[in-house]
């Protein structure tokens, strides 16, 4: 799923992805209990801290018991991403994505399963559904 049209071509011409689908990560159109993952590639760092939690909500009432959460959450050494913290200082800032991250699966009811730092400087966050 995906709120950008465009955005969903790219994963419709992938063969192992069965169903793509527009919509908004804050009104989930799946039932509950219904995924056994839920990846969400830089898109719940643009959210404002009530509708982070929304969203998340959201991917928990949609995720089996026991399922992941995977959330990638992009790096400040991408120019764009660096001007974009310069521009609006209250975004969270690169030092401290790991401890947020953590924090926001557990406020949400999801149990941190760990956070890695890729060879690009992206954060990735793991959290199962408990």
């Amino acid at each position: 799923m995906n709120i950008s049209e465009a955005s969903l071509q790219i994963p419709a011409r992938q063969k192992n992805i069965h169903k793509v689908k527009l919509g908004d990560i804050c009104s989930i159109t799946f039932s509950k209990n219904q995924s056994d993952t839920v990846w969400s590639l830089r898109a719940v760092e643009h959210y404002s801290n009530p509708d982070k939690g929304k969203a998340l909500s959201e991917v928990g009432r949609v995720l089996k018991h026991g399922a992941n959460f995977t959330h990638l959450w992009p790096s400040v050494r991408e120019l764009v991403n660096a001007f974009l913290w310069w521009l609006f200082p209250t975004m969270p800032s690169q030092p401290n994505l790991c401890p947020q991250g953590t924090k926001v699966l557990k406020q949400n009811d999801f149990l941190p399963c760990g956070s890695i730092t890729t060879i690009m400087g992206d954060i990735i966050h793991v959290g199962r559904k408990v």
